[in-house]
């Protein structure tokens, strides 16, 4: 007689709380506040972790199968634009210049934004969103070394693509990324989450995405689109993960909303100096277009922006200080 004793297969939801939030553990020998000392810097108040739950309910082993199989579709295209030449079905020389600017403002910016969402991973307790920070943080790190990896074949026939942590570095032009990295960096870790997944990815990066890779397959560059779109699939997870954050923090306690509040009209704007780049690239530097900066901003932010806040309206969340001058801004 078979004394095995057959092992039933849990659901997704069930994994996920396994894998989560049943390994929380209080520390004993330490205490926590000397595990976590930046807990309670920013006057932020949560009373039970256990209440976040990630949207995508994603746990290691389902992350690491979706990540490997994008990068082998990713690099089996990369490889048969390297092998065809592809270079020279690009629409004109001058579109390398965007490729320029890509490769020196957002790797690093992507590098950098990675290592401060490690930060933000180390220095929160609750097991579950510390797990959906990290799969971000190594997303990022990905995201740089795709982009590279991405332009590295056009380094071979084009000049100019070279030393790009030092353009990183003393590019004046690159300044507002570079502030807005480091300042992410340096701030507490409630903050950079808020400033990075929410500020940043949920507010604003469909307009860095989608419509700069639709104008590089408008112009032949079958590199680096595959590259972007990659990255796409996981900032859409990203944006969820923020809007959850936000959502998780304001449900723990009404005094959260203020800090919450300053927050998203503090990094909303820090978020927007970073757009001047991306609508020079659309407007200007793209050889054939496929549409407008004014077009991406109405189609990818004004009206997802005005739904999402409508929604979170019901937390208290307004949106952000000076939000209908930009729109003014953009007729």
């Amino acid at each position: 007689m078979d004394k095995r004793v057959e092992r039933k297969k849990l659901d997704l939801s069930s994994r996920y709380q396994a894998l989560t939030h049943d390994l929380q553990w209080t520390t004993s020998y330490q205490p926590m506040d000397k595990v976590f000392p930046l807990l309670t810097y920013e006057g932020i108040r949560v009373h039970d972790w256990s209440q976040w739950q990630d949207p995508f309910k994603m746990t290691l082993d389902v992350w690491w199968r979706q990540q490997s199989d994008k990068e082998r579709r990713l690099y089996a295209v990369l490889d048969a634009f390297a092998q065809n030449n592809g270079q020279i079905g690009i629409s004109d020389a001058r579109y390398i210049n965007a490729v320029k600017l890509m490769l020196q403002a957002f790797a690093p910016l992507k590098y950098a934004l990675h290592r401060a969402m490690a930060h933000s991973a180390r220095s929160l307790p609750g097991n579950a969103l510390s797990t959906a920070t990290q799969l971000q943080t190594t997303e990022l790190l990905r995201h740089a070394q795709n982009t590279v990896h991405a332009a590295s074949v056009y380094n071979k026939y084009f000049d100019g693509m070279h030393e790009t942590p030092r353009w990183y570095e003393q590019a004046w032009y690159l300044a507002p990324i570079k502030s807005f990295a480091d300042d992410a960096a340096s701030a507490g870790p409630f903050e950079s989450l808020v400033a990075i997944s929410f500020g940043f990815e949920s507010l604003l990066s469909d307009t860095l995405y989608v419509p700069f890779m639709s104008a590089a397959a408008h112009n032949g560059d079958l590199s680096m689109v595959p590259a972007g779109f990659s990255g796409q699939s996981d900032v859409n997870r990203h944006k969820q993960a923020g809007i959850a954050a936000v959502k998780f923090l304001l449900e723990q306690d009404p005094e959260n909303i203020n800090t919450v509040q300053r927050w998203v009209d503090k990094w909303f704007w820090r978020s927007f100096r970073l757009m001047p780049m991306v609508a020079m690239l659309q407007d200007y530097m793209v050889p054939k277009h496929v549409g407008s900066w004014k077009e991406s901003w109405d189609t990818y932010v004004e009206a997802p922006v005005e739904a999402l806040f409508a929604e979170l309206a019901a937390y208290g969340l307004k949106k952000p200080a000076g939000w209908h001058e930009i729109g003014r801004a953009h007729v």
